[in-house]
């Protein structure tokens, strides 16, 4: 009796064995993925293509200059950007000859005086001219040894004036004005245009007839931000150092060695004074 019953023990714990056996085992099959439903879900998920940009034309988005870098872009249809810089742009020198650099002046000097407006400056003396589209203006300023003199002309409301302004070596200053018929307005506005022209452009049209009668003529073009001509010649006997600087096509320095300065300005506006504050003549 006590056989049978170790031996049914025996058996019931053999059997408890296998039971828990069975159950961990079931337990790591459910916890491991099932290989083939994971290759199923895989094919059957929506696959994404690799983007392959595809970029458009460069833009310039600053343009380079003689101080600074210039900047190009492109775009992808994806809204990808790329960016490149553009190198600074560089002065350019070259010997011209008289011919050629003559010609180029002759440039300058029609389109400088063609401007609506034109201010020349020279050891504080000042020569301009200013076209509102249907007058002329005109103003000059100047003196020395404690003197000073200013003068206008133009039309204020169909009447045309002459304006003074002086003021002597004791520091005194007279105001005045008078009235100028249209008939005598007319003979002054052509030689105001005849002795502007010779006063305001006098230096670059000397500098011309120099480069004709000169000998061992020599001219160096710098082109960069601006255009300048170094010119060395000798024109009776003597030898002549002239710097001439051009900005868009227009005459801005006239450097003349040992001789003068003078600076251009342009785009400047001339108005008359208020007569209430001048004396009629």
């Amino acid at each position: 009796m006590k056989k049978t019953l170790k031996i049914s023990l025996f058996a019931l714990l053999i059997l408890l064995a296998c039971a828990l056996m069975l159950t961990f085992t079931a337990c790591d099959e459910a916890s491991e993925p099932d290989e083939d439903e994971d290759e199923n879900e895989e094919t059957n998920a929506p696959q994404t293509e690799a983007h392959t940009h595809a970029f458009g034309e460069w833009e310039i988005t600053k343009s380079p200059s003689f101080t600074e870098e210039g900047i190009k872009t492109r775009y992808c249809s994806c809204g990808e950007k790329q960016t490149e810089t553009i190198a600074q742009l560089k002065e350019e020198s070259s010997s011209i000859t008289s011919l050629q650099c003559k010609n180029e002046l002759q440039a300058v000097y029609n389109k400088s005086l063609a401007q609506k407006s034109i201010w020349f400056l020279e050891d504080d003396w000042v020569y301009a001219s200013y076209f509102d589209g249907k007058d002329l203006f005109y103003y000059s300023s100047g003196g020395k040894d404690g003197e000073w003199e200013e003068e206008w002309f133009g039309n204020s409301e169909g009447q045309y004036y002459w304006f003074y302004k002086e003021t002597d070596e004791n520091g005194i200053t007279t105001q005045t004005y008078e009235t100028v018929s249209k008939e005598d307005a007319d003979d002054t506005i052509d030689e105001i245009e005849e002795e502007h022209a010779e006063d305001v452009l006098g230096y670059l049209d000397y500098a011309m007839s120099l480069i004709s009668e000169s000998t061992n003529f020599e001219c160096l073009k710098t082109t960069g931000e601006n255009t300048t001509y170094q010119i060395k010649l000798t024109a009776d006997g003597d030898v002549e150092n002239i710097t001439i600087t051009v900005v868009d096509g227009l005459i801005t320095i006239y450097d003349h060695t040992d001789y003068t300065t003078a600076t251009y300005t342009y785009n400047k506006i001339i108005n008359l004074p208020d007569k209430d504050d001048y004396l009629l003549q």
